[in-house]
């Protein structure tokens, strides 16, 4: 089923409210309705871009209390919208979102009022430019600019995230077993966030997918031949992966992770 992500560019057509029940909005697109939190958690998430919020806009959670809104993220500070101006004992709803050319957005209700939403608090940040580069070692990233991949040990790979920073996949096509892979035939990857957003326990971890990619270019499950892959912890924004047995399968063998 499609949600707002799915969408090139979100209409409002309708909104459903009531004296005791939260509103929600009727999207072009979608069957189903979507609720205030998540609307304006959507279109803080994507006024970003190069040159503007970056990726300190990927919003990490949403609170409402009261008539206030707070939208928590990945780095930068949170940012507030005054719910005031909604009254949701009307049919009441966004008609029109719009930069009023300074650091506001401006939400224009059916009835006329306006929300008024600060965006001062998204300035900065690195842009969210996501290529593919050799980010060192013979890993290949899809992601933001900066990552880097270095070796402090036989068969240790450490990533380096920068804060902010996004990491959808790596590859590594590994083609000598001797130098590549630790002593005992396995592979580590540290991942390095650089934030204190997540990655501090396995409750809120980000831990890479591992598939394999043999001389045949096809994918598989590492479990498909023995391989084992284990997250072996997290802690301070780094993520500890281990990939056992890949001394098995031979070489040559390419690694992937997906985020």
């Amino acid at each position: 089923m499609p949600g707002l992500n799915d969408l090139q560019n979100v209409t409002l057509r309708g909104q459903q409210a009531g004296a005791y029940m939260e509103p929600v909005f009727f999207v072009e697109g979608l069957d189903q309705p979507v609720g205030l939190k998540e609307l304006l958690e959507y279109i803080i998430a994507n006024l970003g871009g190069e040159g503007g919020g970056g990726a300190d806009n990927y919003v990490t959670a949403a609170n409402l209390a009261g008539d206030t809104l707070t939208l928590s993220r990945i780095s930068g500070g949170n940012v507030t919208v005054d719910l005031s101006s909604i009254d949701t004992d009307t049919n009441d709803f966004v008609a029109n979102a719009a930069l009023d050319g300074g650091n506001n957005l401006v939400l224009t209700m059916d009835s006329g009022a306006t929300v008024l939403v600060d965006l001062s608090s998204l300035a900065g940040g690195g842009g969210t430019t996501i290529s593919i580069y050799d980010a060192g070692l013979g890993f290949m990233v899809k992601g933001t600019a900066g990552i880097v991949v270095s070796s402090g040990s036989q068969g240790v790979y450490d990533f380096d995230i920068p804060a902010g920073g996004i990491l959808e996949s790596f590859q590594k096509q590994f083609t000598n077993a001797g130098t590549e892979f630790t002593p005992g035939g396995e592979v580590q990857l540290n991942l390095d966030w650089n934030t204190a957003a997540f990655n501090t326990s396995f409750a809120n971890a980000v831990n890479p997918n591992i598939k394999l990619i043999l001389g045949n270019n096809n994918q598989a499950e590492p479990a498909s031949f023995s391989v084992t892959v284990q997250h072996t912890s997290v802690a301070g924004g780094v993520t500890a992966t281990s990939i056992a047995n890949i001394n098995g399968v031979g070489t040559p063998v390419r690694v992937k992770g997906i985020l």
